[in-house]
């Protein structure tokens, strides 16, 4: 229950002190360090459909346009109809 101030409002000296002790660290945990290793960080590979998510409304444009597709509507619908040219190409 909340300690009701002098002014008549809830006091938040609980709330304070909860924060407070929720940032200093607990000194009785103990976490492993992860082994260091030589290794380069691998980027996974981008397909067509990842690399339209990236591209810009300008890029996607031009794409379509390439393409000989309409490049008319919002960046949603220019990455649907460059998929959907990309899955009539593959069939």
């Amino acid at each position: 229950m909340p300690k009701i101030t002098r002014h008549g409002g809830p006091s938040d000296a609980d709330a304070d002190a909860a924060a407070e002790a929720a940032q200093e660290p607990r000194k009785d945990t103990h976490v492993p360090e992860e082994p260091e290793t030589e290794q380069e960080p691998q980027e996974p590979a981008q397909g067509p459909q990842d690399q339209y998510d990236d591209m810009t409304v300008a890029e996607l444009r031009e794409e379509l346009a390439r393409r000989e597709l309409d490049k008319t509507g919002k960046k949603p619908e220019l990455v649907v109809r460059l998929r959907e040219d990309d899955v009539r190409k593959a069939d």
